[in-house]
């Protein structure tokens, strides 16, 4: 498997085209444009902290890729680079950022270090100047292999993810990283086993109120198209239950990059890169019904104006709206921002940007939206694009 390149639609054939109204208070408007020596191609999700943006890039200029900050001085954004990797201490990190209370920051490179299996760091500021440790170098024996997730952090400071590869049967993991007096052990939860089971989980995990973890894989299940999963602890044994297995009918495929989250209720949202009516995908929302867990379809991607291939998974936003993106499809060819409202028990897409909209402008987001909850300003990533093609960041004003 190549890690990094997961999804490749971008050579994209001609679709349906469907009309669907522009919210007239959406306006997207790119705040920073990476360019070959800024080592660009973000990926990841952003993090907002303290009035700045924080996000990782994975391009291998002279470097392996970097975590960034971006911050607004006067009238535009200044990106300053906190860390570059060299291949000893990991390589091409894919997803974003989390951060603790004290506002250390941690997250996962996919690849290289000395077990050539990716590691988990975490990056602390003194006085300004940020310094990087690593907590983990996977690949080691019976180790996870290759993390392309996001991290979650429990009210202990453990911290949980997911393996493409590594484990028993080299098929994927769920870890967690725990921290005692400064030194780091990694435990494995459970390794996928291939078959009925999941196998290479792409994205990170949502936690429940009594600590059960939720995730998905992109392969694996009774169809090989993926698996969204429970794994619960009792007794000190975790366990894994498959909640449902993509891939029937119009049903979607291969679960994407992005975790899925998890309304009041216990329903748990997210998105497939592939299948549905039209084979680009899906948002689907899984409900626990009686003892069975129940999915249905919310909307199904067709690659013409209201987007395809979502990659970068969902944000709950106010009322239950969920916002999202598409790396492909669009008025442009060039992805989508998304909104999904439920009205009266049925959903309706709304596309808030299409990818790209003026010359300069980033296309093919793979990461998901974050939002500031003071304004309702959205803000994103691109991969490509932008002033000098290495991708951008980017804001979407409601």
């Amino acid at each position: 498997m190549n890690y990094k390149t997961i999804t490749s639609r971008l050579a994209l054939p001609a679709a349906l085209l469907i009309s669907l109204a522009l919210p007239a208070n959406a306006s997207e408007s790119v705040l920073y444009s990476f360019d070959s020596s800024a080592n660009g191609g973000p990926y990841g999700r952003l993090l907002l902290q303290k009035n700045a943006l924080f996000g990782t890039t994975d391009e291998d200029g002279d470097v392996y890729g970097t975590v960034f900050e971006l911050k607004k001085s006067g009238s535009t954004w200044k990106k300053k680079t906190l860390f570059a990797f060299d291949g000893t201490n990991g390589a091409y990190p894919f997803a974003g950022l989390i951060a603790d209370a004290s506002g250390v920051l941690y997250g996962t490179s996919s690849s290289a270090g000395p077990y050539n299996g990716g590691t988990a760091f975490m990056l602390s500021n003194a006085d300004g100047v940020w310094s990087e440790q690593t907590i983990w170098n996977f690949g080691n024996t019976g180790d996870g292999d290759a993390p392309t997730c996001d991290l979650i952090m429990d009210s202990t400071g453990t911290l949980y993810g997911t393996t493409q590869s590594g484990g028993v049967y080299n098929l994927g993991t769920v870890f967690k990283l725990s921290n005692s007096g400064g030194v780091w052990t990694d435990t494995v939860l459970y390794s996928f086993a291939g078959g009925n089971d999941g196998q290479h989980p792409a994205a990170g995990l949502v936690m429940d109120n009594s600590g059960a973890l939720f995730g998905t894989t992109i392969q694996g299940g009774t169809n090989n198209e993926g698996t969204a999963f429970e794994l619960a602890q009792s007794g000190g044994t975790w366990t894994e239950t498959v909640l449902h297995a993509f891939g029937s009918g119009n049903d979607g495929q291969q679960p994407g990059g992005g975790p899925l989250v998890m309304n009041a209720g216990g329903d748990l949202y997210g998105t497939t890169q592939y299948g549905g009516a039209k084979d680009w995908g899906i948002v689907f929302v899984l409900s626990l019904s009686g003892r069975k867990w129940k999915e249905k379809v919310l909307h199904t991607f067709t690659d013409g104006n209201d987007g395809g291939t979502p990659e970068g998974g969902l944000l709950m936003g106010d009322a239950g709206v969920l916002y999202g993106t598409t790396s492909g499809g669009g008025m442009n060819n060039g992805g989508t921002v998304f909104a999904l409202s439920k009205s009266g028990g049925a959903w309706t897409e709304s596309v808030l940007s299409n990818f790209p909209n003026t010359s300069g402008d980033g296309e093919f987001p793979r990461a998901a939206v974050i939002e500031e909850k003071k304004t309702g300003t959205l803000y994103g990533t691109t991969s490509s694009g932008g002033a000098d093609t290495w991708g951008t960041v980017y804001q979407i004003l409601q």
